[in-house]
């Protein structure tokens, strides 16, 4: 459905207002009661559905980018990265062979798997 709207300015306190001009309207300010300076007419389409906001952390181009790794079985989002000092301890406590966390990248903190 499309609607008719006015768009209109305070000039005291500088608020945008839009008004239906289906329905009747005073072209006041609330805040400071003065007459509000018309700007523009425009047709709104109410049925269109508005784009997400822009997130920087979830855009691959974008330096803030924060990736989002699952675990492997319980598919949960609290991970953390395995650090190289984690995989040399666990290197030097139990042995090359036994050391289950030196070609894993990823810890999950849920179900305690490596991957």
């Amino acid at each position: 459905m499309i609607i008719n709207k006015d768009c209109y300015e305070c000039p005291e306190c500088r608020e945008i207002y839009d008004f239906d001009t289906s329905q009747s309207y005073t072209a006041m300010c609330p805040n400071c009661r003065c007459r509000l300076k018309f700007l523009f007419n425009a047709d709104c389409d109410m049925d269109k559905e508005l784009p997400p906001p822009y997130d920087v952390t979830k855009d691959p181009k974008s330096p803030f980018y924060v990736p989002r790794v699952e675990g492997l079985y319980c598919h949960s989002s609290n991970t953390k990265k395995i650090s190289g000092l984690s995989k040399a301890g666990s290197v030097a406590l139990w042995g090359v062979l036994a050391a289950g966390k030196v070609g894993k990248q990823w810890h999950c903190n849920s179900c305690g798997s490596d991957f």
